[in-house]
């Protein structure tokens, strides 16, 4: 796991696809009332703007493999992991994404198609397991429910409906209610009606 220490701003990183995250993490936030905000818009920069290629590049290894049925047998027995990746790429590929190349892969429909898929089977690690696990504690900030996906196909719909400048108000602040004059559950239920319309 990569992480950064909120409390001196020290960076642990493990692989390349987290500097970017971590980076933000240390740049601009102080606590973690809000865990699917302070995740979402770091895996939202540290994903869908920083390592691009890179990162859309493993994503299409891995819908390659399933398209190519290299994960049949383990969908045959039952593999979580791998019957989740065939119903992302079957949905991906249904709603017109492409995986011929990193300049076609579309990462916002990949996100929002793995977070509805998440939701829909409710096999996924929440920001909350994965926060105890790094951390070692509970985690009981707002949000802790979502999975990375799934915040950060939460945070591209507040960019897209309410502009960039209104999600890095509520990052920097952690006001949420002040920046959408809205509360998390009722940007969450906009949310998933988007997702699933």
């Amino acid at each position: 796991y990569s992480k950064t220490d909120l409390s001196n701003g020290n960076i642990y990183i493990n692989d390349s696809y987290s500097t970017l995250h971590e980076a933000i993490h240390a740049m601009g936030i102080t606590n973690l009332d809000n865990i699917w905000l302070s995740e979402g818009i770091c895996n939202y920069f540290g994903k869908a703007f920083g390592f691009n290629d890179q990162i859309a590049a493993s994503y299409i290894q891995i819908l390659s493999m399933v398209k190519q049925g290299y994960f049949d047998e383990r969908i045959d027995a039952g593999d979580k992991s791998a019957i989740l990746y065939k119903k992302v790429y079957d949905n991906y590929t249904l709603l017109g994404g492409k995986i011929d190349s990193v300049d076609t892969f579309d990462l916002h429909l990949f996100f929002d198609v793995s977070a509805k898929v998440e939701l829909d089977e409710n096999s996924y690690v929440t920001l909350g397991e994965a926060y105890k696990t790094v951390n070692d504690k509970e985690c009981d900030s707002i949000g802790k429910e979502l999975s990375y996906d799934q915040a950060t196909s939460m945070i591209s719909y507040l960019v897209d409906n309410y502009g960039i400048q209104k999600v890095l108000e509520a990052y920097h602040t952690q006001d949420i209610e002040n920046s959408f004059e809205k509360g998390y559950e009722d940007l969450k239920a906009e949310w998933l009606v988007s997702l699933y319309k």
